[in-house]
Parts: C-alpha cells; sequence; structure tokens
C-alpha cells in the first residue's frame, strides 16, 4: 500500500527521535514516546510497577470538561515497543481520592482493540467529549488508506476497522496508524490503548494486565491520580530561534527551533508536541506582545495571531536546554536542526514576501492537544534566498582608457540576465591568477571582487572596463582571469549567482611607438643645363621686319621646375634687354618655349643666358649663347637648350632617425624628390598567443640638400 507522503514525513520524525532517545533510563523512555508519537494529551500521573512489563508500559492521564461542563477522565497507555501490546488485555480500576486517601480499588472497564462496527461508533461518539474532531479523524484516514477503492464512500467505523486489518500484516501502516491514533482520543479508544469516563470526583485510576490464562487482573502497570478541571497546563518552553542560511532551500521559509527548560522537561509525560504562533511585527509591537507574551485566551482570540501548524503538533527532533550555548537551542554554529520550517503558504494560501517578519511564541501541547504558557516571542525574517542565473557569454578584450589611445586596458563584457523574476540589480566583476582560483574563495564572495557595474536597463550588453588597483597596464607575456556574477539585492543578503566564465584576457602593444624625430640630408648635385642646338629658318617674315628668335628649353627630369631666360640684343658695347624672367614648366608639359622678336635696326649682338632649378631653389650653371653678326633678312633664329636633369647624388642620410645612413653610388642617376623620403620604423614583438606587425608613426618630410 502507498503511504502518504504527509504521514510518512511525520513518522520518519518519529523514528529519528525515538532513535536518539531510546536506551537510556525508563523515565527518559517514557518521556520518548509522548514525544515522538502523536498522543494528544496532559495530565497528573503516577506509575508504579509490580512485574517487568511495568518498565516498559506507563500510563498518563488528563481531564476534560464538555460542551454539558460535564469533567471526564482520560488515560492513555504507552510503551516505546508498540508490539509489548499485541494479545494483551488490561483493566482498568479507580477510586475516589488520592493514592493514600482510604477507599477500594473497583473494576472501571477493560482496554481492548474494537472489533465491530458498533463499539467503535460507541467510542468515537464518546471521544466527542474530550475534543476530538471526527471529521479531522475521517480525513486522515481517507489519506492513509486512498489506496483502497471506494474507500471515502465508507463510514468512518468501518474505516477505523479497515485500518485494523490491515495494520495486522502490513508493518508501515500498522505504525503509521499508531502515530495518527496518537493525536486522535477517539482511534486511542477504539484502539484499546485509552479509558474515558465521567469524572465527578477526584480520581485515582490504575491499569493492570488481564492473565490471559485465568482472566483475573494481575499487576498494575501505571496509576494516575486526575482531579475534575484541573490540567496541568505546561509551562512556556524557551524562545524560538530562527534558523538562517543562505541555501536556496530556506527560499521565503522561517526555520524555528527552541528549546525545553528543565520545568516542562520534568512534565513531559503530560505533553505531547508544540504548537507554533505568529503575529506580524507591527501589530506585536502594537499589541506590547514583543516585551510580555500573549495569554493563552489572547493566542485563541487575538485577530492578528495564526498558529503556523494546522493539522498537527509540531515534534521536537530533540531536547535542546534553552540559551545561546554549543548544543543549546540558540547556538549559532547549528544551521541544520530546526523543528518546523514556516512558509505562510498553510495558512494564507501564498508564500511570505521577501522581507515580511513576524514574532513567533511557542506554547507546548498537553495530551489533548490544549496550549501550555506561551514562549518569549522572537522576531524572524522571511528572505528570498533562490540566486539569479548567471549572465552569459563572458569576454575579454583589448582596449584603452578614455581619451587616451596609448594607455591600454582590459574590457570584460558579457551578456545580463534580463530575467524579471531574478531581479537583478547588479553585476559583481573577480579576477583571478588562473581559472580555478574562484572555486577556492567560493565561501568569501567579496575577495577578489574587482568591480560592481549597475544592471543596465534597455541592452542586453554589460561592460566593465579593469582599471581597478592590480589590473594589468602594461603589456605583459601573463594572461589574468575574469568571473561575472549577477546580484540581487534581497531584502535580507545580495543573492549571488553562480560564476559565469572564466574568461581569460592577455594586455597586448596596441598602440604605435611614438614618431621619430629629425631630418634627412642627402646630396643631389646641382641641376644641369646644356645648349643643344642653333638653327635658322629662312623666309619667315614679320609685319614690323624684325627678325625672331625662338629659345627653346626641354627638361629630361621632372624635378627641374622652372627656368630663367635673359635675352640681349643690341650694339656691341650697347645691350639692351629684351626679355629676363622665369618660366614654369607646364604640369603636363617637359617643353618651355618662347619667341623674342629683335629689332633688325642696328643690331650686330644677340646674346642669350638661362639657367634652370628644382622646387628648394638649386639652380643650375648658366648656359649661354652669342651671336655677334647681322641677322640675314627674312630669318628666324632658333637657340634650344636641353638636358635640364638633376644628376649624380653622391648620398642621402638620415639622421636623428632611428634609420641607419642609406648610402647611394654616386655614378647612379638617382632622381629624388623631396616627399618621397619619410622616416619610419617597424618592429616585431611576440605576445603569448599573438604577434603582429605594428609601424611606427613617420614623421613629416624634412629634406636638406
Amino acid at each position: 500500500m502507498k503511504v502518504p507522503e504527509s504521514i510518512q514525513a511525520q513518522f520518519s520524525e518519529l523514528k529519528e527521535k525515538r532513535s536518539a532517545r531510546f536506551g537510556r533510563s525508563t523515565a527518559t523512555l517514557l518521556r520518548g514516546v509522548f514525544l515522538g508519537v502523536l498522543l494528544l494529551g496532559s495530565a497528573i500521573f503516577s506509575a508504579s510497577g509490580q512485574g517487568a512489563l511495568s518498565n516498559f508500559v506507563f500510563a498518563a492521564g488528563t481531564t476534560a470538561r464538555d460542551a454539558s461542563n460535564n469533567d471526564w477522565s482520560y488515560v492513555v497507555l504507552g510503551s516505546p515497543s508498540p508490539a509489548l501490546f499485541d494479545g494483551k488485555t488490561f483493566a482498568v480500576f479507580g477510586k475516589t481520592g488520592a493514592p493514600t486517601d482510604p477507599g477500594t480499588f473497583t473494576a472501571r472497564g477493560t482496554l481492548f482493540r474494537a472489533a465491530d462496527a458498533g463499539t467503535v461508533t460507541a467510542r468515537l461518539n464518546q471521544s466527542i467529549a474530550l475534543g476530538q474532531d471526527l471529521q479531522t479523524l475521517n480525513n486522515a484516514l481517507n489519506g492513509l488508506l486512498r489506496s483502497i477503492p471506494g474507500i471515502t464512500n465508507q463510514p468512518l467505523a468501518q474505516k477505523v476497522l479497515i485500518a485494523f486489518e490491515i495494520a495486522n500484516t502490513d508493518a508501515v501502516i500498522a505504525q503509521l496508524l499508531e502515530l495518527l491514533a496518537s493525536g486522535n482520543p477517539g482511534l486511542q479508544l477504539c484502539a484499546g490503548r485509552a479509558f474515558s469516563e465521567p469524572l465527578p470526583v477526584t480520581t485515582t485510576y490504575e491499569v493492570r494486565e488481564i492473565n490471559p490464562l485465568t482472566g483475573a487482573p494481575g499487576d498494575v502497570v501505571g496509576r494516575v491520580t486526575i482531579v475534575p478541571n484541573a490540567p496541568v497546563v505546561l509551562p512556556a518552553p524557551g524562545p524560538p530561534f530562527q534558523v538562517m542560511t543562505n541555501d536556496p532551500s530556506d527560499h521565503l521559509l522561517i526555520r524555528l527551533r527552541w528549546g525545553t527548560p528543565p520545568e516542562l522537561r520534568r512534565l513531559s509525560l503530560l505533553g505531547f508536541g508544540y504548537n507554533l504562533w505568529r503575529i506580524p511585527r507591527a501589530a506585536a509591537e502594537a499589541g506590547n506582545f514583543h516585551v510580555v507574551p500573549p495569554t493563552i485566551a489572547q493566542l485563541n482570540s487575538h485577530p492578528d495571531f495564526t498558529r503556523a501548524n494546522v493539522n498537527s503538533p509540531i515534534m521536537a527532533l530533540r531536547e535542546m536546554p534553552p540559551g545561546a550555548g554549543i548544543g543549546a537551542a540558540e547556538d549559532p554554529t547549528d544551521a541544520i536542526t530546526y523543528f518546523f520550517a514556516d512558509d505562510g503558504r498553510t495558512t494564507t494560501g501564498t508564500n511570505f514576501q521577501d522581507g515580511e517578519e513576524f514574532y513567533y511564541f511557542v506554547t507546548a501541547r498537553d495530551l489533548l492537544g490544549r496550549d501550555g504558557f506561551p514562549s518569549q516571542g522572537r522576531l524572524a525574517r522571511a528572505c528570498r534566498r533562490n540566486p539569479p542565473a548567471p549572465p552569459a557569454e563572458v569576454r575579454v578584450e583589448n582596449t584603452v582608457l578614455p581619451g587616451s589611445t596609448n594607455l591600454p586596458r582590459l574590457l570584460v563584457v558579457w551578456e545580463q540576465n534580463i530575467d524579471v523574476a531574478d531581479g537583478v540589480n547588479e553585476y559583481w566583476v573577480y579576477r583571478w591568477a588562473n581559472a580555478t582560483s574562484m572555486l577556492t574563495y567560493e565561501a568569501t564572495p567579496l575577495s577578489n571582487r574587482v568591480g560592481v557595474v549597475a544592471h543596465a536597463v534597455g541592452t542586453n550588453l554589460n561592460y566593465f572596463l579593469d582599471n581597478s588597483p592590480g589590473a594589468l597596464t602594461n603589456a605583459n607575456p601573463s594572461n589574468v582571469w575574469y568571473t561575472v556574477r549577477a546580484v540581487s539585492l534581497g531584502a535580507c543578503d545580495p543573492l549571488l549567482s553562480a560564476h559565469a566564465g572564466p574568461a581569460w584576457g592577455v594586455l597586448r602593444e596596441r598602440s604605435a611607438p611614438n614618431a621619430t624625430t629629425g631630418e634627412v640630408l642627402g646630396s643631389c648635385g646641382a641641376p644641369v643645363l646644356q645648349l643643344i642646338a642653333v638653327s635658322t629658318n629662312a623666309n619667315v617674315f614679320t609685319s614690323d621686319g624684325s627678325r625672331p628668335a625662338r629659345i627653346v628649353i626641354v627638361r629630361r627630369d621632372p624635378g627641374i621646375e622652372w627656368a630663367e631666360l635673359t635675352v640681349l640684343s643690341g650694339l656691341t658695347n650697347f645691350l639692351q634687354p629684351g626679355f629676363n624672367q622665369r618660366i614654369y614648366f607646364p604640369p603636363d608639359g617637359d617643353r618651355i618655349e618662347i619667341v623674342q622678336p629683335v629689332p633688325f635696326e642696328n643690331v650686330v649682338n644677340f646674346h642669350v643666358v638661362c639657367r634652370v632649378g628644382n622646387a628648394l631653389e638649386t639652380a643650375s650653371i648658366p648656359a649661354s649663347y652669342a651671336r655677334d653678326t647681322r641677322w640675314p633678312p627674312a630669318t628666324e633664329f632658333q637657340v634650344e637648350f636641353s638636358r635640364a636633369n638633376c644628376w649624380q647624388p653622391h648620398w642621402l642620410r638620415a639622421t636623428r632617425c632611428s634609420l641607419p645612413p642609406v648610402a647611394f653610388p654616386p655614378a647612379a642617376p638617382y632622381r629624388i624628390r623631396p616627399a618621397w623620403w619619410r622616416c619610419s620604423s617597424r618592429f616585431r614583438r611576440s605576445q603569448r598567443r599573438s604577434s603582429r606587425r605594428i609601424p611606427m608613426a613617420q614623421t613629416g618630410p624634412a629634406w636638406r640638400c
């Protein structure tokens, strides 16, 4: 048969409780049963034994008043080993007054398991006077027996009989049924473990084992004295202590434990379990309950008080002394032990909100589930513990500081967590010397944190420029590693995601060295000009009878930019300038040609002087032509200069520059223009996982001949 998980959980607590407590003294064993089995009760009791069975079976009792103000007794048998009850029958005897008062014990009833529906129904009806809720018991049996077809359609008495029948052969169901009976006096009466009758006066009860052979009462296994309408109100437990961790299992949970003071421990057989009450902080402080605990009546009547354990008592898995010492209830080093985890859902239908605060109070329950005196209140807070998902795609890039072109830094880039439910507020960036260091410092989230970056709204990417202390600032063959964590600033603590990454980065040289300074010195010789030819053209007539002189200058080197021409004519001793100016070669041509008219009267001498030069104003030696005889009539005289070159540079050398001098053979006809030469440098730097050639900046044209 499949057992409901809720009942399995209660039974697991029972077994853990028993294993922790049994094996001690008899009194401790007895106390362990009532703290480990779902019994209802509180009473005045005494126990005495006259045989071996009395060492393992005990009795406890209390009183209850029904709706008609009639008092009832309630006597319960218990044992650390329920199997001891198998096949045994017990008789209940009683007398008026205390055990020492005179009087004779008379038979009051027999304890045995009910075997028919009539007996079960009668005992269930009797248990209503003890506060039994038959509907609650019916629902509990539906859960326990839910694997049986049609079980919900059976009457309650039949369900009880079916449960007893299955328990005979199913040990798990037997144990769970015992657990269920402990919290329901009607089921205890049906199982033959409890006795109840009207209680008009103080009465002492004895429970005796019936001899199975003779049927006669034998040894007394337990004795209790019950006073009408005078149940013992159990002392207050220690104040609740909140067990807090950062584990996701604590998400919006308030886990609590508390101590058992000596005065409550002495009366542990009269109690079974605890009730936990909460009240919002504002209401508690308004009612001064955080200073003075509420009364039992206020717990049940004040509208702001809520019982956190709705359906069943809370079982403390082990007794802990109050206080903050080692092993005590408020020991801060114990983050494991707790007795109850409150999420608010069982009472409100919704979970607590992040940061919601309550004052909690604990009461010990008696045998019939009634509250004892409340403990001192303690403030507790629900905290969000589910961490956000980590960011993605962490990578590291080389960059430079803003406003600079030569101060390298590493830039960490990642994809943000944009899930609104995670509530990410910021990102923590970590720098590590190696990829495994983050595992070493997992427990100290501030170690190696180098930056905090706010979540950027409206974008998927976020960045961190590492200019923090210890960041790489120069090209370095060693790499560093980065991880990024998403952080949600919860009401209690920052919630950190797992590390995203690691991603490595290495700082490489990303800018060229500064430009060289200096100049280039060279020897390019002087421009050269040569007279090539002189010719005459006959039959050239002019309107005024003058003789034209045509002068032609042809360059062979584009470095020659201009020519200066002077034309003189006249008598031998009196030459007059006819033309004298600088003329530039056209951009798309290498020829300059002018026609200079020369008067024929008195012209005996005709001289032409020419020189050429370059852009640096370096000029050639003048070349000239002279004629000292008259021109024939109707004749054009043509003078041609040519071979305008920059010849034979002997050397070229860069000074104050990172280059060595460059020498040229003296005979080589190099033609060099100033704009063609720059001081420049290249270097090669090897990096880890990378190498590249980076050109050095060039100087501007610097030339000197």
